[in-house]
C-alpha cells in the first residue's frame, strides 16, 4: 500500500524510533498491552499499526510482535491508533502474506441502529446474553471502542493454511450479529481495529476493555483467570453447519450404490465448502505466477490484475479490501500498471462478483440444485475452468508445477500417480514389519541381541555364544560394541527394553546394560 512506502514523513515510523518516550499512565496502557499480549500470545511475525489524522489522511507501519509491547506506549498519545489482529509474514499487510491467525472478531457498530443508539457497551452485551448470543461460545474479551464495541473470540495461533475455514467462521459470526449492527467489511483477515487506551476523535472518548473471564459475565478481570481460548476445528463444529457425511462414509456409499438423488444432493452441499477454498488458491496462484515470472508479465498484466481482483471479492467478500489487495499485486510487476489503469482493467471484477453473490443467494436457496458450473454461467456469471486460465494465461508444464489449483489433467494425474506411488511405497513399508513394527532384519538381530547380552552376562565366552546362535564371532563382537557405543537401532533398543520391561533411566549403554538380568 502507498502509506507503507512512506519513511521520514510517516509518523508512526518516527514515533516509534525516537528515544524520548512520553509520560503515559499505567491505567491508560495496561488495555494495550493487556490486548497485545493476549492476541500475538508471544507469537513471531509483524504488527501492522495505523493512524488517521484530523484530515483523516491513513498512516501505516510494521512492527514486530516482539517489539509491540515495549513500543506501543510511544503511540498512547495519538487519537484513531489501530492495529491489525493478525500477524503477518512481512512488513507487508496483505491476505497472502498472513503469517499467524490469532483471533475471530466482530465489529459492531450499534449506534446506527435506532434502538441502541445511545446504549452502552455494557448494555448491549447485557442485550445479547438475554438473547442467547452467548449460549454456544463465550467470547473471550469485548472492546468498548470509543463509538460501538468489538467482540473477541482468541485462538491457539493457526497459520494461512487455515484461512479459508478461518474466513468461513469470521463471516458466519459477522451474520450472527448482524441485528445488532455487525460490520461486514471489517471480517477480512488483515482487518485492523482500534487499539484500545487510545481516544476515538469521533467522540472523544477512549476505547477500552470489557472482561468476560468467566461464564458469568462481568466487567472487571480476575488475575487469576485467564482469557479463554479456542481452536478453530471447536469454533467450526460449533457455527458451521455439519457436513452430511464422514469420509469413510461416503467411501461406503460409493461401494454400496450409484450417485442416488438424496447423494447426489449432499455432494453438491460439500462442493459450497470447497468452493471458497478454491477462490483463495487461484487467487494464491495468480500471484504465484507473478512471481514464478519475476514480474515479468507485459501483455497478461491486465488479465493478471482482473483475475485477482475477482478471486480476492469472491474471497474476502469486502469490495475496498480487494482493490487495496489488487493494488499491491499490482505493484510486484516489473512494470506495474497506473491506479487508474489497474481501477479500469479491473472494474468489471467488482460487477461480476455482485452477479456472482446474488446467483450464489439464489442457488442455495434452491431445493433441486442442477450442477453449480451450469446454473451459474446459465445466469451470467464468470466460471474459468483450469483449461481456460492455463490457455489464457499462457501457463507452461514448469510453471503449472508450482501452482495448486490451475493445472491441467495431465499435471493432475501425474500428481495423483505421484501420490499413489508414494501411499504403495509407505505402505509397502509397513506392510513388511511385523506386529511389533520391525522388520526380518531388525527382529532378528533384536533376538540374537537378547541371547549375547544374557549369555554374557553369565559369563559364557563370544565364540561359544556364537557356535551356539549359529553367527560368526565377529558378528557376536559387534553387537556387543554397537550395544555398548549406542549404534543399535532405537527401534531394537525400545523393543528390548519392552521385552525385558526395563523402565530404569541409566546415565548410559553401558549402565544399561550392566543392570540387564
Amino acid at each position: 500500500m502507498a502509506a507503507e512506502k512512506i519513511s521520514q514523513l510517516n509518523i508512526i515510523k518516527n514515533a516509534l524510533v525516537s528515544t524520548s518516550t512520553p509520560l503515559v499512565s499505567s491505567q491508560k496502557i495496561e488495555d494495550a498491552i493487556v490486548e497485545i499480549q493476549s492476541i500475538k500470545n508471544k507469537k513471531d511475525g509483524y504488527t501492522a499499526i495505523g493512524i488517521k489524522d484530523e484530515n483523516s489522511i491513513f498512516t501505516q507501519w510494521h512492527i514486530s510482535n516482539f517489539k509491540l509491547t515495549e513500543k506501543i506506549s510511544k503511540l498512547m498519545d495519538f487519537k484513531d491508533v489501530y492495529i491489525s489482529i493478525n500477524s503477518m509474514l512481512s512488513p507487508i499487510r496483505q491476505i497472502q502474506n498472513i503469517r499467524h491467525l490469532h483471533s475471530f472478531w466482530v465489529d459492531i457498530d450499534y449506534y446506527k441502529i435506532k434502538k441502541y443508539k445511545n446504549k452502552t457497551t455494557e448494555e448491549m452485551i447485557s442485550r445479547m446474553r438475554k438473547d442467547g448470543q452467548f449460549e454456544e461460545v463465550e467470547p473471550s474479551f469485548f472492546v468498548d471502542s470509543g463509538n460501538g464495541m468489538y467482540i473477541f473470540y482468541l485462538i491457539e495461533s493457526a497459520t494461512k493454511n487455515a484461512l479459508p475455514i478461518w474466513q468461513k467462521i469470521q463471516d458466519t459470526l459477522v451474520k450472527k450479529f448482524e441485528r445488532y449492527g455487525a460490520d461486514p467489511l471489517s471480517s477480512d483477515a488483515v482487518h485492523i481495529l482500534r487499539l484500545p487506551g487510545t481516544i476515538n476523535s469521533k467522540t472523544g472518548r477512549k476505547a477500552r476493555l470489557v472482561y468476560n473471564a468467566n461464564s458469568k459475565f462481568k466487567f472487571e478481570i480476575n488475575k487469576d483467570e485467564s482469557l479463554k481460548r479456542y481452536t478453530i476445528p471447536e469454533l467450526a463444529d460449533i457455527f458451521l453447519p455439519k457436513l452430511p457425511m464422514e469420509k469413510n462414509e461416503w467411501n461406503e456409499v460409493r461401494k454400496k450404490t450409484k450417485k442416488a438423488n438424496i447423494i447426489s444432493k449432499k455432494q453438491k452441499e460439500i462442493s459450497l465448502y470447497n468452493l471458497h477454498t478454491l477462490h483463495y488458491s487461484r487467487m494464491n496462484d495468480i500471484l504465484a505466477l507473478q512471481r514464478l515470472r519475476n514480474g515479468k508479465c507485459n501483455g497478461s498484466r491486465e488479465l493478471m490484475t482482473f483475475l485477482y481482483r475477482y478471486y480476492s471479492c469472491l474471497f474476502i467478500k469486502d469490495e475496498k479490501t480487494a482493490l487495496e489487495s489488487t493494488m499491491d499485486f499490482n505493484s510486484q510487476f516489473e512494470i506495474p500498471l497506473s491506479e487508474s489503469e489497474v481501477i479500469k482493467a479491473t472494474k468489471s471484477a467488482e460487477t461480476a462478483y455482485i452477479r456472482w453473490a446474488k446467483t450464489f443467494d439464489h442457488y442455495i436457496r434452491l431445493t433441486d440444485k442442477p450442477p453449480m458450473s451450469k446454473f451459474f454461467r446459465e445466469n451470467g456469471c464468470y466460471v474459468y475452468s483450469n483449461k481456460k486460465l492455463i490457455k489464457l494465461l499462457e501457463i507452461s508444464d514448469e510453471e503449472m508445477d508450482s501452482l495448486k489449483t490451475i493445472i491441467s489433467i495431465k499435471e493432475k494425474n501425474r500428481r495423483s500417480k505421484d501420490y499413489r506411488n508414494e501411499w504403495k511405497k509407505d505402505k509397502s513399508k509397513k506392510d513388511s514389519r511385523n506386529s511389533n513394527g520391525l522388520t526380518k532384519r531388525q527382529q532378528s538381530k533384536l533376538e540374537n541381541l537378547t541371547i549375547i547380552l544374557k549369555l554374557t552376562k553369565s559369563g559364557m565366552k563370544q565364540k561359544e555364544i556364537a557356535n551356539l546362535i549359529k553367527i560368526t564371532q565377529q558378528g557376536v563382537s559387534k553387537l556387543l560394541k554397537e550395544w555398548k557405543t549406542g549404534q543399535i537401532d532405537t527401534l531394537i533398543i525400545q523393543e528390548y527394553l519392552k521385552q525385558k520391561n526395563k523402565t530404569d533411566n541409566f546415565a548410559s549403554k553401558k549402565e544399561l546394560w550392566e543392570n540387564i538380568s
